[in-house]
């Protein structure tokens, strides 16, 4: 049976056609089609899209170019749509002529380019696995006190300096009697010293370089409050870890260190509330100023040590009004959105030794609030 369904055009080396559009079966033989093109005599018949193959990086981008064409072969004004199998894909540029494609996942997906007369043209891209380029190690340096531990963060990144994921990672050390590392990365300091700690990724290296010294007088390492503990926030957290009650006078990341993760994004904004946002804040929005890794509230904290804080808010956040100072020792921040150290009642400052922060909006921040009184800059930090 044949049967005729309209007209469309076609391409011939490089001679465009007006050919009859069929669709047709034969007993026997299967099925068969042509789809038709749409458009009328002088509106797009044809979407041709550019390149029609294409290999990219799972990290890497790729522009796709589109052009139509009237059953005359001239070209025509487009507006076009785009969507992908996998993968993302925007259009950019006049009536979204070309398309923007970044990979996902790894094997071949479909990009397609429809225009609003409904004739649409399929690209093939091949997305390849990125390859590690490089490795990093978080902190790259770092000082620990016998008995203490901290957890190293390796950053794999391909050749674009994008960081990849899900990647495994082997730990090593130039000298086991001074650290120790297992597994995931937590380092145990064993004896004074000096040694380099690497992280491997799919035959890539970084390494950190840990000097390990005696613990110094008032540390409360046996205390060991914190130990082998991982906090984990999603973003929209209050304070991971707040005092009330009971309040320590030390708290510290012992033997097997202590993570203070608030899972705030790199890339989320720092002004996200309604006063800053005007009454209407993009979704998800993160309460920077109502978070913290170490918010101490009420009673005599005196010491914090040994302790990792990363992806949150404010780092450690003195928010009493006692009129007290802490010592702030081997604390290493990361991706800090507000301040490393808040104190919001002037009346508290911190002793810092040995504190590394990574990427912070503020380093130091005071306010005078609830009793506090007079000018306290000249007493409040001691580095």
């Amino acid at each position: 049976m044949l049967r005729s369904i309209g007209s469309g055009a076609a391409r011939y080396h490089g001679v465009l056609t007006t050919i009859a559009v069929l669709s047709w079966s034969m007993a026997g033989c299967g099925d068969a089609s042509v789809t038709y093109l749409g458009g009328g005599e002088s509106g797009t018949r044809q979407l041709i899209l550019e390149p029609t193959e294409v290999t990219v990086s799972a990290t890497d981008s790729v522009e796709l170019r589109a052009y139509g064409l009237s059953a005359s072969g001239d070209t025509t004004t487009i507006q076009l749509s785009w969507s992908a199998t996998g993968g993302t894909v925007r259009g950019k540029g006049k009536g979204n002529a070309r398309g923007v494609y970044k990979g996902g996942k790894s094997g071949k997906h479909e990009v397609v380019a429809t225009d609003t007369s409904g004739v649409a043209d399929t690209a093939i891209v091949t997305v390849s696995e990125a390859v590690v380029a490089s490795v990093e190690v978080e902190p790259p340096v770092w000082t620990l006190s016998v008995g203490s531990a901290l957890r190293l963060v390796p950053i794999a990144r391909d050749q674009n300096g994008e960081v990849l994921t899900g990647h495994q990672t082997s730990w090593s050390t130039t000298d086991a009697g001074v650290v120790r590392v297992d597994s995931d990365g937590l380092v145990t300091a064993l004896a004074k010293g000096t040694a380099i700690v690497s992280a491997t990724v799919s035959g890539q290296s970084g390494s950190s370089s840990i000097t390990v010294e005696t613990a110094p007088e008032g540390s409360c390492l046996a205390a060991s409050n914190a130990s082998a503990v991982v906090w984990s926030g999603s973003g929209q957290e209050e304070t991971l870890v707040s005092f009330e009650g009971d309040y320590p006078a030390c708290f510290s990341g012992g033997a097997h260190g202590a993570v203070l993760d608030g899972g705030m994004p790199v890339d989320a904004m720092y002004e996200c509330t309604t006063e800053h946002c005007g009454g209407t804040c993009p979704t998800p929005c993160y309460s920077y100023h109502s978070a913290a890794g170490l918010g101490p509230d009420v009673g005599a904290l005196q010491v914090i040590e040994d302790i990792q804080i990363r992806d949150t808010g404010d780092g450690v956040s003195l928010e009493t009004d006692a009129a007290r100072d802490a010592v702030v020792r081997r604390v290493y921040m990361h991706n800090i959105h507000d301040d490393a150290f808040e104190s919001d009642f002037g009346l508290g400052g911190f002793t810092v030794e040995d504190v590394l922060v990574e990427r912070a909006y503020t380093a130091f921040a005071m306010r005078l609030r609830g009793g506090a009184s007079g000018d306290q800059r000249d007493r409040l930090w001691t580095i």
